[in-house]
């Protein structure tokens, strides 16, 4: 049990740093708000896109960044903000 609870907190945190990172569409921006380096930003994206098997960001520079189809898609399923946003 303790397992799926630790592996349940990491999803949690993952998608914790997608929001943020999705809502600025800067990797340092998020880094700030979350307390966090950038490089650790940066993991934790890398992470979620090995665990779902998809790129959510396009990078095209230093500091720009683009949603693609497969962030929008999971930015609407887990949007706290949503009435009928599901969580994790």
């Amino acid at each position: 049990m303790k397992t799926e609870r630790r592996k349940r907190l990491i999803v949690d945190k993952l998608i914790a740093t997608f929001l943020v990172v999705y809502e600025t569409r800067n990797f340092s921006v998020a880094a700030r708000q979350l307390f966090i380096s950038q490089p650790s930003v940066s993991v934790q994206i890398n992470q979620l896109e090995s665990r779902l098997g998809v790129t959510l960001f396009n990078r095209n520079g230093r500091r720009q960044i683009e949603p693609t189809q497969a962030a929008k898609r999971l930015y609407e399923l887990v949007n706290p903000s949503r009435p009928s946003g599901n969580r994790w």
